[in-house]
Parts: C-alpha cells; sequence; structure tokens
C-alpha cells in the first residue's frame, strides 16, 4: 500500500465533498447531504491519523539532523531520548494509519439479528440461553452498539 498516494486519495475526495456540501442542489437533498456529512466525517477522521502521522515524521526527520550535527553529550543524550520516543510513537501511528486506510466492508454499518434460544435441556439450557444472552449485550454496550431484546 503506497501510503502517501492513499492520503492524497483521501485529502482530494474530503475537499471535493467540502465543495459539493456548500451546492444548494445538495443542500435541499437530506439523503445525500447526510451521506455526504458522514462520508467527510469518516475521512475526517482519517486525515486526522495522517496529520499526525506526517508531523512525527517530520519530527523524525529533525531529531535525525539534529543527531547527526549535534556535538554536546547533553543535547546529544536528550536527542537520543526524543529520538526513541518519536520512533515508537511514530511505529504506533503509522499501523493506526494503515488501518484507518484500509476500505471498511459494506456490510459493516449493517444491522445483525443474534436469536438465542434454551432449545432441549430444560431450566439448565435456559439459565444458559440467559447468560448468553447478557453476555452478547455486555459486549454490545462496550463497542458502542445497541441491543435490545424481542420476545
Amino acid at each position: 500500500m503506497n501510503v502517501p498516494a492513499e492520503i492524497a486519495k483521501k485529502r482530494a475526495r474530503a475537499r471535493e465533498i467540502e465543495s459539493l456540501l456548500s451546492q444548494p442542489e445538495v443542500i435541499s437533498d437530506t439523503r445525500k447531504m447526510r451521506a455526504l456529512n458522514q462520508e467527510y466525517s469518516e475521512l475526517r477522521e482519517v486525515l486526522e491519523i495522517a496529520d499526525r502521522y506526517e508531523a512525527l515524521e517530520k519530527e523524525a526527520v529533525d531529531t535525525k539532523t539534529m543527531l547527526e550535527s549535534e556535538t554536546d553529550a547533553e543535547l546529544r543524550a536528550m536527542a537520543e531520548t526524543e529520538a526513541a520516543r518519536i520512533g515508537s510513537a511514530f511505529e504506533t501511528v503509522r499501523l493506526e494509519l494503515e488501518d484507518a486506510l484500509v476500505e471498511p466492508d459494506p456490510l459493516d454499518k449493517k444491522n445483525t439479528i443474534v436469536e438465542i434460544r434454551a432449545g432441549v435441556g430444560g431450566d439448565e439450557a435456559a439459565l444458559f440461553a440467559a447468560e448468553l444472552f447478557r453476555m452478547y449485550v455486555r459486549y454490545a454496550e462496550r463497542q458502542g452498539w445497541k441491543a435490545a431484546a424481542i420476545s
């Protein structure tokens, strides 16, 4: 994956959406407006990560230049410490950016229905089904999803 090219595409699409959102025919079409706003919001999240990535990349270059040119031992030690910090932060942000640049599955935003039945087994099966349901509901809540019981 060519990260700079992907970032450039995302920035171009964000600019395109910004110009579309200012057009009267888009403003009057609520469905199109909502879809563009959602896409723009998703792009902004990716571009914020990209901005952090580029800032850390610039910091890494500046620190490397300082390390190569610095003769004072104290400043050199500070620069080495800073380079180590930037290196670990840069790797974290790079992985985060690569994950963000992967195109999402179109089914990710669809609803899911999970049916849990006690089946054969009497009271123990019903207790297990209830426990399983509570587990799924707690998991959904932690993920920020909505969960509802339908009898």
